[in-house]
């Protein structure tokens, strides 16, 4: 490996020389729109976010009371201290996903928002 080439961070997935993400990549080739929504996969999708979502939810629960075992009260609080973090930690994603050249309508097609929502909402700020 060249030291100009770089390792995929664990956990990413790699973006190709066109500097988009695959699902973007697969869809052009395939001359079809690039939706990740789309029928195809989304089940898939779905359950493996789930998975990965409640198995956070059941870690952070157990670190922050070893013996919450179903308590609704704190499952309720894990869920709602993930979600405080995933918001805080979007702006920056789509920073980076404009650094990597997606447009805002795939941007939006990532979260599920139109392009211009996602414009409004993630409108570059004068110090990105």
């Amino acid at each position: 490996m060249s030291p100009r080439e770089k390792m995929p961070t664990p956990g990413r997935t790699s973006v190709g020389s066109t500097g988009r993400h695959p699902a973007f990549s697969r869809a052009a080739q395939a001359g079809r729109p690039s939706s990740v929504w789309s029928r195809h996969g989304r089940d898939a999708r779905i359950g493996s976010s789930r998975a990965v979502l409640d198995e956070a939810v059941e870690t952070l629960a157990r670190l922050r009371t070893p013996y919450w075992l179903g308590d609704t009260g704190v499952r309720l609080h894990a869920l709602a201290s993930l979600l405080a973090q995933t918001h805080a930690l979007l702006p920056d994603a789509v920073a980076d996903a404009r650094d990597q050249d997606l447009t805002s309508t795939e941007i939006g097609q990532l979260l599920g928002l139109t392009a211009d929502t996602a414009a409004r909402r993630y409108r570059p700020t004068n110090d990105q």
